[in-house]
């Protein structure tokens, strides 16, 4: 049975109020790159697992597809796995499924995805991001970086 930590991480791509405002995440962190459906049909958002510091570091050092520079200036988001347990059986998500998967890639042992398919109206996903988004805290980089 594939274990998994009670949060998960992810990246902020920069310091914008798009992402951070106000001190609170934003719905943006965990809607950017989930409108699309994968190749399964899905939604996936890619997130790591906060399996220890090794997880954030991971977040922290991963270089810009195109840039030279981390991708994530903003920091890291990390949100409770028990958000998502709850919403996937909240009368407001019935019809859709709700789920996670531990999903290691090259080079990012931590990675997964939240899946969501079935009934995914805009709405939903909105509502579900910005669900995660209110209970969700930040590890600013700057901070991580001078450990």
């Amino acid at each position: 049975m594939v274990q998994y930590p009670d949060t998960f991480l992810r990246g902020m791509l920069s310091d914008d109020p798009q992402w951070f405002k106000d001190g609170m995440v934003q719905p943006a962190v965990f809607k950017d790159g989930f409108d699309d459906p994968g190749r399964s049909g899905r939604n996936e958002m890619s997130i790591n697992w906060h399996d220890g510091d090794e997880a954030v570091t991971e977040l922290m050092n991963r270089p810009h597809k195109s840039e030279h520079r981390p991708n994530f200036l903003g920091g890291v988001a990390v949100a409770d796995r028990g958000e998502i347990d709850r919403i996937k059986i909240h009368k407001n998500f019935t019809g859709c499924c709700i789920s996670y998967e531990r999903s290691p890639i090259l080079g990012n042992e931590y990675h997964g995805n939240i899946l969501f398919s079935g009934n995914k109206s805009d709405t939903r996903i909105s509502m579900f991001c910005a669900i995660l988004a209110s209970t969700a805290g930040r590890i600013k980089r700057e901070e991580w970086m001078q450990q």
